[in-house]
């Protein structure tokens, strides 16, 4: 079995991407605060990171951020994997970073599953738990992997709501034989 370190990115600033009016993924160039930076230097100091012989990370700023931070640390092998990015709130990128928190809302008050009889823009939680495995499935020759990633995607997973800069450990079985 091949054992997941799931880590939230830390406490991102989006001032920036509202600031400039940034729409869909522009949103996520925000980069981490000096707070977020902190909670991901106290986290390298857990002993269960020590255990892990590679990282994986969403291709976001937050998230590539707090994987160098981590890898400062640690000096493993880092890959960038785009199926690891974070839940999809308008999959025409057309949404406004003052958008987001609404359709996130929306998502949270449904669970993440459309309502019956309407299609959504966003991406449902089995659209993301099942992008997410197959990308996680191909590291399964690994023991222990750290995947840097975030709050809804590591939901889909794991079942678990982390907070900026925590981390919760996923065992999930071998699928090559």
């Amino acid at each position: 079995m091949t054992e997941f370190i799931f880590i939230r990115h830390g406490t991102a600033d989006y001032s920036n991407s509202v600031r400039l009016g940034l729409k869909g993924h522009g949103h996520d160039l925000a980069a981490l605060t000096d707070g977020g930076v902190k909670e991901i230097e106290a986290l390298t100091q857990n002993e269960i990171l020590k255990t892990a012989e590679i990282i994986v990370v969403s291709p976001y700023t937050r998230t590539m951020q707090t994987a160098t931070i981590i890898n400062k640390e640690l000096a493993l092998d880092m890959i960038v994997d785009i199926d690891l990015r974070e839940w999809e709130p308008d999959q025409t990128y057309q949404y406004g970073s003052g958008e987001y928190l609404g359709i996130a809302k929306e998502f949270d008050a449904n669970k993440g599953i459309w309502p019956p009889g309407t299609t959504q823009k966003w991406e449902t939680i089995a659209s993301v738990k099942e992008r997410a495995s197959a990308a996680l499935n191909k590291y399964d020759k690994y023991k222990c992997v750290i995947v840097v990633a975030h709050r809804i995607l590591i939901r889909a997973i794991t079942g678990k709501n982390l907070g900026c800069g925590e981390y919760t450990i996923f065992k999930m079985p071998k699928t090559r034989t």
